[in-house]
Protein backbone atom coordinates (compact mmCIF):
# COMPACT_ATOMS: atom_id res chain seq x y z
CA UNK A 1 0.00 0.00 0.00
CA UNK A 2 2.81 2.40 0.78
CA UNK A 3 4.41 1.89 -2.63
CA UNK A 4 1.07 2.40 -4.28
CA UNK A 5 0.43 5.68 -2.47
CA UNK A 6 3.88 6.99 -3.41
CA UNK A 7 3.13 6.66 -7.12
CA UNK A 8 -0.40 7.97 -6.83
CA UNK A 9 -1.72 11.50 -7.17
CA UNK A 10 1.00 14.11 -7.62
CA UNK A 11 3.95 12.04 -6.41
CA UNK A 12 5.36 11.59 -9.93
CA UNK A 13 6.41 15.24 -9.63
CA UNK A 14 8.11 14.47 -6.33
CA UNK A 15 10.09 11.65 -7.92
CA UNK A 16 11.10 13.81 -10.85
CA UNK A 17 12.22 16.68 -8.63
CA UNK A 18 14.33 14.28 -6.57
CA UNK A 19 15.89 12.82 -9.72
CA UNK A 20 16.62 16.25 -11.21
CA UNK A 21 18.08 17.58 -7.97
CA UNK A 22 20.35 14.55 -7.67
CA UNK A 23 21.72 14.86 -11.19
CA UNK A 24 21.97 18.62 -10.91
CA UNK A 25 24.15 18.08 -7.85
CA UNK A 26 26.28 15.59 -9.78
CA UNK A 27 26.78 18.06 -12.63
CA UNK A 28 27.76 20.86 -10.25
CA UNK A 29 30.15 18.56 -8.40
CA UNK A 30 31.81 17.50 -11.64
CA UNK A 31 32.22 21.12 -12.71
CA UNK A 32 33.41 22.50 -9.37
CA UNK A 33 35.44 19.70 -7.81
CA UNK A 34 38.96 19.03 -9.01
CA UNK A 35 39.56 15.59 -7.53
CA UNK A 36 42.33 13.54 -9.06
CA UNK A 37 40.16 10.41 -9.08
CA UNK A 38 37.29 12.19 -10.82
CA UNK A 39 39.13 14.48 -13.23
CA UNK A 40 39.80 11.90 -16.03
CA UNK A 41 36.10 10.96 -16.09
CA UNK A 42 34.63 14.41 -15.51
CA UNK A 43 33.49 15.08 -19.08
CA UNK A 44 31.83 11.71 -19.80
CA UNK A 45 30.18 11.68 -16.36
CA UNK A 46 28.89 15.22 -16.84
CA UNK A 47 27.58 14.34 -20.31
CA UNK A 48 25.90 11.22 -18.92
CA UNK A 49 24.27 13.24 -16.12
CA UNK A 50 23.01 15.85 -18.58
CA UNK A 51 21.66 13.20 -20.98
CA UNK A 52 19.83 11.41 -18.17
CA UNK A 53 18.36 14.69 -16.92
CA UNK A 54 17.10 15.53 -20.42
CA UNK A 55 15.64 12.02 -20.81
CA UNK A 56 13.93 12.30 -17.41
CA UNK A 57 12.55 15.72 -18.35
CA UNK A 58 11.12 14.46 -21.63
CA UNK A 59 9.71 11.37 -19.96
CA UNK A 60 7.98 13.56 -17.40
CA UNK A 61 6.58 15.92 -20.05
CA UNK A 62 5.54 13.25 -22.56
CA UNK A 63 4.26 10.55 -20.17
CA UNK A 64 0.66 11.93 -19.97
CA UNK A 65 0.38 11.69 -23.77
CA UNK A 66 0.94 7.92 -23.69
CA UNK A 67 -0.72 6.87 -20.46
CA UNK A 68 -4.21 7.57 -19.16
CA UNK A 69 -2.92 6.99 -15.64
CA UNK A 70 -0.11 9.52 -16.09
CA UNK A 71 -2.59 12.02 -17.53
CA UNK A 72 -4.77 11.54 -14.46
CA UNK A 73 -1.79 12.19 -12.20
CA UNK A 74 -0.89 15.31 -14.19
CA UNK A 75 -4.39 16.66 -13.60
CA UNK A 76 -4.28 15.78 -9.90
CA UNK A 77 -0.91 17.47 -9.45
CA UNK A 78 -2.06 20.79 -10.92
CA UNK A 79 -1.42 23.65 -8.48
CA UNK A 80 0.93 21.77 -6.12
CA UNK A 81 4.38 23.11 -5.26
CA UNK A 82 6.15 20.00 -6.50
CA UNK A 83 4.30 20.08 -9.81
CA UNK A 84 5.25 23.72 -10.39
CA UNK A 85 8.86 22.97 -9.44
CA UNK A 86 8.96 19.87 -11.65
CA UNK A 87 7.59 21.80 -14.64
CA UNK A 88 10.16 24.56 -14.12
CA UNK A 89 13.01 22.04 -13.91
CA UNK A 90 11.76 20.24 -17.01
CA UNK A 91 11.48 23.49 -18.97
CA UNK A 92 14.92 24.73 -17.93
CA UNK A 93 16.55 21.34 -18.58
CA UNK A 94 15.00 20.88 -22.02
CA UNK A 95 15.62 24.49 -23.03
CA UNK A 96 19.24 24.77 -21.89
CA UNK A 97 20.49 21.20 -22.22
CA UNK A 98 18.74 20.19 -25.45
CA UNK A 99 17.20 23.04 -27.46
CA UNK A 100 20.11 25.48 -26.94
CA UNK A 101 22.81 22.97 -28.02
CA UNK A 102 20.67 22.08 -31.06
CA UNK A 103 20.36 25.76 -32.00
CA UNK A 104 24.07 26.37 -31.48
CA UNK A 105 24.94 23.29 -33.51
CA UNK A 106 22.56 24.23 -36.31
CA UNK A 107 24.01 27.74 -36.48
CA UNK A 108 27.56 26.36 -36.55
CA UNK A 109 26.74 23.86 -39.32
CA UNK A 110 25.11 26.63 -41.37
CA UNK A 111 28.22 28.81 -41.00
CA UNK A 112 30.51 25.97 -42.10
CA UNK A 113 28.31 25.25 -45.12
CA UNK A 114 28.18 28.94 -46.03
CA UNK A 115 31.98 29.03 -45.95
CA UNK A 116 32.08 26.10 -48.39
CA UNK A 117 33.17 23.51 -45.85
CA UNK A 118 31.77 20.10 -44.99
CA UNK A 119 30.62 19.85 -41.36
CA UNK A 120 30.75 16.06 -41.46
CA UNK A 121 34.34 15.82 -42.66
CA UNK A 122 35.51 18.77 -40.54
CA UNK A 123 33.71 18.60 -37.18
CA UNK A 124 36.46 20.75 -35.67
CA UNK A 125 35.14 23.71 -37.66
CA UNK A 126 31.69 23.20 -36.16
CA UNK A 127 33.14 23.04 -32.64
CA UNK A 128 35.23 26.16 -33.31
CA UNK A 129 32.14 28.02 -34.53
CA UNK A 130 30.14 27.05 -31.44
CA UNK A 131 33.05 28.05 -29.19
CA UNK A 132 33.29 31.43 -30.91
CA UNK A 133 29.61 32.18 -30.29
CA UNK A 134 29.80 31.09 -26.66
CA UNK A 135 33.02 33.02 -25.98
CA UNK A 136 32.74 36.11 -28.16
CA UNK A 137 29.12 36.75 -29.11
CA UNK A 138 27.11 37.07 -25.91
CA UNK A 139 24.12 38.87 -27.54
CA UNK A 140 23.65 36.05 -30.06
CA UNK A 141 24.06 33.44 -27.33
CA UNK A 142 21.41 35.23 -25.24
CA UNK A 143 19.03 35.24 -28.21
CA UNK A 144 19.51 31.52 -28.80
CA UNK A 145 19.06 30.88 -25.07
CA UNK A 146 15.80 32.85 -25.11
CA UNK A 147 14.50 30.87 -28.07
CA UNK A 148 15.49 27.54 -26.50
CA UNK A 149 14.03 28.27 -23.08
CA UNK A 150 10.85 29.92 -24.36
CA UNK A 151 10.18 27.02 -26.71
CA UNK A 152 10.73 24.56 -23.87
CA UNK A 153 8.32 26.42 -21.55
CA UNK A 154 5.60 26.31 -24.22
CA UNK A 155 6.28 22.60 -24.85
CA UNK A 156 5.90 21.88 -21.12
CA UNK A 157 2.68 23.88 -20.85
CA UNK A 158 1.09 22.16 -23.83
CA UNK A 159 2.25 18.56 -23.34
CA UNK A 160 2.19 18.39 -19.54
CA UNK A 161 -0.82 20.62 -18.81
CA UNK A 162 -3.07 21.32 -21.80
CA UNK A 163 -2.93 17.96 -23.59
CA UNK A 164 -3.73 15.86 -20.46
CA UNK A 165 -6.58 18.22 -19.56
CA UNK A 166 -5.06 19.80 -16.43
CA UNK A 167 -5.96 23.17 -17.98
CA UNK A 168 -7.10 24.59 -21.31
CA UNK A 169 -5.88 27.32 -23.65
CA UNK A 170 -8.83 29.46 -22.58
CA UNK A 171 -8.13 28.95 -18.88
CA UNK A 172 -4.51 29.92 -19.49
CA UNK A 173 -5.78 33.21 -20.89
CA UNK A 174 -5.48 32.65 -24.62
CA UNK A 175 -8.66 34.45 -25.59
CA UNK A 176 -9.30 37.30 -28.04
CA UNK A 177 -12.32 38.64 -26.15
CA UNK A 178 -12.26 42.41 -25.44
CA UNK A 179 -9.05 42.62 -27.46
CA UNK A 180 -8.85 46.41 -27.78
CA UNK A 181 -9.60 46.91 -24.09
CA UNK A 182 -6.96 44.39 -23.09
CA UNK A 183 -4.41 45.99 -25.42
CA UNK A 184 -5.08 49.36 -23.81
CA UNK A 185 -4.79 47.90 -20.31
CA UNK A 186 -1.49 46.35 -21.37
CA UNK A 187 -0.17 49.76 -22.40
CA UNK A 188 -1.29 51.23 -19.06
CA UNK A 189 0.42 48.33 -17.30
CA UNK A 190 3.60 49.10 -19.23
CA UNK A 191 3.48 52.72 -18.03
CA UNK A 192 3.01 51.49 -14.45
CA UNK A 193 6.03 49.21 -14.84
CA UNK A 194 8.14 52.13 -16.10
CA UNK A 195 7.22 54.25 -13.07
CA UNK A 196 7.76 51.45 -10.54
CA UNK A 197 11.03 50.37 -12.17
CA UNK A 198 12.36 53.93 -12.17
CA UNK A 199 11.49 54.44 -8.49
CA UNK A 200 13.04 51.11 -7.47
CA UNK A 201 16.16 51.67 -9.59
CA UNK A 202 16.66 55.13 -8.09
CA UNK A 203 16.13 53.81 -4.57
CA UNK A 204 18.55 50.91 -5.04
CA UNK A 205 21.18 53.27 -6.42
CA UNK A 206 21.15 54.94 -3.03
CA UNK A 207 22.37 51.64 -1.61
CA UNK A 208 24.98 51.20 -4.32
CA UNK A 209 22.99 48.65 -6.34
CA UNK A 210 22.79 49.27 -10.10
CA UNK A 211 20.63 47.39 -12.57
CA UNK A 212 22.48 45.01 -14.89
CA UNK A 213 19.75 43.29 -16.92
CA UNK A 214 20.78 44.74 -20.27
CA UNK A 215 24.47 44.39 -19.43
CA UNK A 216 23.94 40.66 -19.03
CA UNK A 217 22.80 40.54 -22.64
CA UNK A 218 25.91 42.33 -23.88
CA UNK A 219 23.65 44.61 -25.90
CA UNK A 220 26.33 47.31 -26.16
CA UNK A 221 28.56 44.94 -28.12
CA UNK A 222 25.92 43.59 -30.50
CA UNK A 223 25.71 44.21 -34.24
CA UNK A 224 22.56 45.78 -35.65
CA UNK A 225 21.33 42.41 -36.97
CA UNK A 226 21.83 40.67 -33.62
CA UNK A 227 20.20 43.61 -31.83
CA UNK A 228 17.04 43.14 -33.91
CA UNK A 229 17.14 39.42 -33.16
CA UNK A 230 17.34 40.25 -29.44
CA UNK A 231 14.49 42.72 -29.86
CA UNK A 232 12.42 39.96 -31.43
CA UNK A 233 13.35 37.47 -28.71
CA UNK A 234 12.95 39.73 -25.70
CA UNK A 235 10.11 41.85 -27.06
CA UNK A 236 7.87 39.14 -28.53
CA UNK A 237 8.99 35.56 -27.97
CA UNK A 238 9.87 35.88 -24.29
CA UNK A 239 6.68 37.75 -23.28
CA UNK A 240 4.46 35.21 -25.06
CA UNK A 241 6.16 32.17 -23.53
CA UNK A 242 6.85 33.60 -20.07
CA UNK A 243 3.38 35.07 -19.61
CA UNK A 244 1.83 31.77 -20.71
CA UNK A 245 3.97 29.89 -18.20
CA UNK A 246 4.26 32.26 -15.21
CA UNK A 247 0.87 33.95 -15.32
CA UNK A 248 -1.31 31.54 -17.30
CA UNK A 249 0.04 28.49 -15.50
CA UNK A 250 1.95 29.26 -12.27
CA UNK A 251 -0.14 32.22 -11.08
CA UNK A 252 -3.47 30.69 -12.02
CA UNK A 253 -2.57 27.28 -10.58
CA UNK A 254 -1.62 28.82 -7.24
CA UNK A 255 -4.67 31.10 -7.36
CA UNK A 256 -6.85 28.01 -7.67
CA UNK A 257 -5.10 25.95 -5.00
CA UNK A 258 -3.76 28.51 -2.49
CA UNK A 259 -5.61 31.78 -3.03
CA UNK A 260 -4.57 35.25 -4.27
CA UNK A 261 -1.93 36.18 -1.65
CA UNK A 262 0.18 33.08 -2.24
CA UNK A 263 -0.46 33.19 -5.99
CA UNK A 264 0.86 36.74 -6.30
CA UNK A 265 3.80 36.19 -3.98
CA UNK A 266 5.01 32.81 -5.23
CA UNK A 267 4.54 33.44 -8.96
CA UNK A 268 6.33 36.80 -8.78
CA UNK A 269 9.16 35.40 -6.65
CA UNK A 270 9.70 32.43 -8.98
CA UNK A 271 9.62 34.81 -11.96
CA UNK A 272 12.27 36.99 -10.32
CA UNK A 273 14.56 34.19 -9.19
CA UNK A 274 14.60 32.54 -12.62
CA UNK A 275 16.01 35.71 -14.17
CA UNK A 276 19.25 34.82 -12.35
CA UNK A 277 20.16 38.43 -11.64
CA UNK A 278 20.42 39.32 -7.95
CA UNK A 279 20.54 43.14 -8.39
CA UNK A 280 17.37 42.90 -10.50
CA UNK A 281 15.50 40.54 -8.17
CA UNK A 282 13.35 43.18 -6.45
CA UNK A 283 12.42 45.09 -9.63
CA UNK A 284 11.58 41.88 -11.51
CA UNK A 285 9.48 40.57 -8.61
CA UNK A 286 7.52 43.84 -8.57
CA UNK A 287 7.09 43.64 -12.35
CA UNK A 288 5.81 40.10 -11.85
CA UNK A 289 3.21 41.40 -9.39
CA UNK A 290 2.02 44.03 -11.88
CA UNK A 291 1.81 41.48 -14.69
CA UNK A 292 -0.14 39.10 -12.45
CA UNK A 293 -2.57 41.91 -11.60
CA UNK A 294 -3.10 42.65 -15.30
CA UNK A 295 -3.74 38.97 -15.93
CA UNK A 296 -6.22 38.60 -13.07
CA UNK A 297 -7.93 41.89 -13.91
CA UNK A 298 -8.57 40.95 -17.56
CA UNK A 299 -8.56 37.14 -17.50
CA UNK A 300 -6.43 37.36 -20.64
CA UNK A 301 -2.75 37.00 -21.45
CA UNK A 302 -2.97 39.85 -23.95
CA UNK A 303 -2.48 42.62 -21.36
CA UNK A 304 0.55 41.16 -19.54
CA UNK A 305 2.15 40.15 -22.87
CA UNK A 306 1.80 43.72 -24.18
CA UNK A 307 3.17 45.27 -20.96
CA UNK A 308 6.00 42.74 -20.73
CA UNK A 309 6.96 43.11 -24.39
CA UNK A 310 6.94 46.90 -24.39
CA UNK A 311 9.04 47.00 -21.23
CA UNK A 312 11.66 44.63 -22.65
CA UNK A 313 11.74 46.35 -26.03
CA UNK A 314 12.09 49.83 -24.52
CA UNK A 315 14.92 48.73 -22.23
CA UNK A 316 16.89 47.12 -25.07
CA UNK A 317 16.30 50.01 -27.47
CA UNK A 318 17.26 52.65 -24.89
CA UNK A 319 20.61 50.97 -24.18
CA UNK A 320 21.42 50.14 -27.80
CA UNK A 321 20.53 53.49 -29.37
CA UNK A 322 22.09 55.53 -26.56
CA UNK A 323 25.31 53.70 -27.36
CA UNK A 324 24.94 54.48 -31.06
CA UNK A 325 24.57 58.16 -30.31
CA UNK A 326 27.52 58.21 -27.94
Amino acid sequence: MQGSSYWSSASVSRGFVFFAAAFGTVVLALVRLDLAAVAPYRLPLAVAAVVLLVIASFWYVLAPSFSVWEARKARAAYGTHRDVLANIIAGVAIGNLLFLPILLGGLAVAEVLEAGGNPFSAPGQVVASVTDVVSNNMPLLVFLSLVGLDAALLVVVYLRLVRPGATTERELGWTAGHLLRNLAIGVLGFLAIIVVSAVIAYTLMGFGVTQTQTEQMGIRRSSQFVFYLLLLGAGILAPVAEETFFRGYVFRAYLTSLGPVWAYGLSALIFGVLHLNLPALLPVVLIGLILAFLYQRTGSLVSPIVAHGLNNALGLAAVYFSQQGA
